[in-house]
C-alpha cells in the first residue's frame, strides 16, 4: 500500500491529476450521503469544496518548490480550514428550539481538511479519514435513534366548529403519527367557532404538511396553522 502511494508521487504532472481526481471522489463519497440525506450542502457542494482544498494544498506546494523559497507551504491550507466555516454556517438553520444542519457544517470543514491531505499528497491519511467520516454520517445515526431521537414542540392552533366528535377525530390524528399533546385550551366565539391551541411534542424529523392537510380536508374544521415555541 504505501508503494502505491509512494508511486503516485512519482511525476508532477501525473500525482497532479491523480490528487484532484483523488480529491473529487472523497468530496462525492461525502457528499451522495448528504445528498440522500437531503440536507442543503450536497454532493456538488462536497466536491467543490474538496477539490479546491486540493488545489489550494497544490498551489502552496507549488509556490514553495518553484516560487519564494522561504514560503511556508501551510499558511494557505490554515486559511481554508479557518475559512470554510462561512460555508458552514449557510447550513445551519434554527427553527424553534432545534438546530439542524450541524452535521453537514462539520462534513463541509472534514471533506475541506481531506482535500487538503489529498493536495499535499498524504493519501493514506485522506482515504483512512474519508472513509471514517462517511461510516459515521451513514451509521451512527441508527445509534442514536430511538429513546436519544431529538425532540421538537409546536403550538399548534385550529379553528373548527366544535364536537366532542370532530376533537376526538383531532386527537387520534396525531396520536397516529406519533405525537404526543401536552395540553390543550379551546376557546369559543359567538358564531359557535372554537379555537383550539394544541402544545404538540414530536420527533423534530416529522413532517406536519400531510397531516395537516389530513385533519383540514375533515368536515368542520375552518383554519389550522402552526409554530415553533422558541426556547
Amino acid at each position: 500500500m504505501l508503494n502505491f502511494f509512494t508511486m503516485l508521487n512519482s511525476t508532477t504532472e501525473f500525482h497532479l491529476i491523480v490528487r484532484l481526481l483523488l480529491a473529487a471522489l472523497f468530496g462525492a463519497l461525502i457528499g451522495i450521503e448528504r445528498e440522500h440525506a437531503k440536507r442543503p450542502a450536497g454532493l456538488r457542494t462536497h466536491v467543490l469544496v474538496c477539490v479546491s482544498a486540493c488545489l489550494v494544498m497544490l498551489t502552496a506546494e507549488f509556490i514553495s518548490k518553484f516560487g519564494y523559497s522561504p514560503y511556508d507551504i501551510t499558511r494557505l491550507g490554515a486559511q481554508v480550514i479557518s475559512g470554510i466555516g462561512f460555508l458552514g454556517a449557510g447550513t445551519i438553520i434554527r427553527n424553534g428550539n432545534t438546530v439542524k444542519g450541524l452535521t453537514t457544517a462539520a462534513s463541509l470543514w472534514a471533506v475541506a481538511c481531506v482535500g487538503l491531505a489529498t493536495g499535499i499528497g498524504f493519501y493514506m491519511g485522506a482515504t483512512l479519514a474519508t472513509v471514517v467520516i462517511f461510516f459515521v454520517l451513514t451509521y451512527f445515526k441508527t445509534f442514536i435513534e430511538g429513546p436519544y431521537t431529538h425532540n421538537t414542540t409546536e403550538a399548534v392552533s385550529i379553528k373548527f366548529a366544535y364536537s366532542e366528535d370532530l376533537l376526538d377525530k383531532i386527537k387520534a390524528i396525531f396520536s397516529e403519527n406519533k405525537i404526543i399533546i401536552n395540553n390543550i385550551k379551546l376557546k369559543s366565539d359567538k358564531e359557535n367557532v372554537t379555537n383550539a391551541t394544541l402544545v404538540l411534542t414530536m420527533n423534530e424529523d416529522t413532517n406536519l404538511v400531510p397531516i395537516f392537510e389530513n385533519i383540514y380536508n375533515i368536515d368542520g374544521i375552518y383554519e389550522i396553522e402552526s409554530k415553533s415555541i422558541e426556547e
